[in-house]
């Protein structure tokens, strides 16, 4: 077996972690912001959005909203050239116990399986206070995962899951992933229940199917021994777990990054981490982005800053961005593992809002949502900034809910009005 310089660097007492002190690093000037959008952005109307997610080949744009009123979803129509359809979107509601009617639920996550007319949502909601029943029927009742099948451009139920004591709710940002061949679904913001652990934060996934649907696993029935001491088995929905909890209190809602289903990377604060499933040594392992800190000012308390980390697994690297500063880096990837020192870049004057979000075709770029903006950096053949950079303005405060179609090398940016 062989590993990337990075595996090797990380192999140590199964967590491991690798400070980056020195970076290739240098600053934007602050772009002028464009009032004029160029035809590749189009801005929709969508108040609240929170997760965009557009599919080429089936012809659709669905944007998750919070707080819209009566729905939770917007399902547009694209007509051949990659515009808006004149036709009104579909307004979807998505599930909540009866129970939990004073409790508002929100989409927070959206994507579709990389081959099959399948889209997956992740769901959450204002949480109950502790102890209370309500509590207790978030936990009993509300499936944080729907699956969708896409039939006519327009969505139908398909399943719903991931309810339970181990998944975490009343989050504000949450993600999720698939691997790039359809065979796992990965999930953030869940508590590890073993008993040595007391609920502390974990990442899990659902195997999938050749359906796209997640797989049961055999779980032992308690009290099942026999006169052999061996357990009898139930199949149940049950994700596989990491422990991170010694990394954040709920993790992962910052961006997954899969090259396969045995590893995927994640945003963390001050960087970068990867879970590798199939590593017995050294399963989890994490890069520090010292050019990524936070600063703290005198009467302050210092909060270590979120790095939201995304990319396209036909490239080389990987991106990461500063939640609610001016901070982005990129750096190499070797099967889904960091390598290589990272290229860390400011970009005067931004406060970004959004992951980072790889737009391939003739120009390639990543775009990143802003205050009243949205940004784009140019990238290299081999996916390293350029140092060029563009502001496009938009009619949103904070933009968070944005999707490239490939196909027609179009950005879609969720705004609160459209011009």
């Amino acid at each position: 077996m062989t590993h990337s310089p990075t595996q090797l660097l990380f192999r140590r007492h199964g967590l491991a972690r690798l400070i980056i002190v020195a970076a290739s690093s240098f600053a934007l000037a602050a772009a002028d912001l464009r009032a004029q959008a160029p035809a590749a952005v189009v801005q929709v109307d969508a108040a609240g959005a929170t997760c965009a997610a557009v599919h080429d080949q089936l012809g659709i744009l669905v944007i998750g909203q919070k707080g819209a009123g009566e729905h939770h979803l917007s399902v547009y129509q694209l007509d051949p050239s990659g515009h808006l359809s004149s036709s009104a979107p579909a307004k979807l509601r998505l599930p909540r116990p009866d129970s939990l009617g004073s409790f508002a639920n929100y989409p927070l996550s959206l994507v579709f399986h990389p081959s099959l007319p399948l889209l997956y949502v992740w769901q959450d909601l204002v949480p109950p206070k502790a102890g209370t029943p309500e509590e207790k029927t978030v936990y009993d009742a509300f499936e944080h995962l729907l699956i969708a099948g896409v039939t006519d451009r327009a969505l139908r139920p398909v399943g719903r899951l991931a309810v339970g004591e181990q998944f975490g709710f009343g989050q504000t940002v949450a993600t999720i992933a698939v691997d790039p061949a359809g065979e796992r679904l990965f999930m953030p913001n869940l508590h590890d229940l073993s008993v040595d652990t007391h609920g502390r934060a974990a990442l899990g996934y659902f195997d999938l199917d050749e359906q796209g649907m997640p797989r049961p696993v055999s779980v032992p029935i308690e009290g099942s021994l026999d006169g052999y001491g061996l357990n009898k088995f139930e199949l149940q929905m049950r994700p596989a777990t990491l422990l991170v909890g010694s990394y954040q209190a709920l993790p992962a809602g910052w961006g997954f990054f899969s090259t396969s289903k045995h590893v995927v990377a994640f945003g963390w604060s001050h960087g970068v981490a990867v879970w590798d499933t199939e590593n017995r040594r050294a399963e989890l392992s994490a890069v520090t982005l010292l050019g990524m800190a936070g600063r703290s000012h005198p009467g302050q308390v210092y909060h270590a800053p979120q790095c939201w980390i995304g990319g396209d697994p036909r490239l080389p690297v990987l991106y990461g961005v500063g939640y609610r500063n001016s901070n982005v880096f990129s750096i190499q990837q070797v099967d889904g593992y960091p390598t290589f020192l990272p290229q860390i870049t400011t970009v005067a004057g931004a406060r970004f809002s959004s992951g980072p979000l790889v737009m391939t075709g003739k120009s390639p770029r990543i775009a990143i949502g802003g205050e009243n903006c949205v940004h784009l950096l140019a990238l290299d053949a081999d996916g390293r900034f350029t140092g060029e950079a563009e502001a496009i303005q938009v009619a949103n405060p904070s933009v968070l809910a944005i999707a490239h179609s490939e196909k027609h090398d179009r950005l879609y940016v969720a705004v609160e009005k459209a011009p």
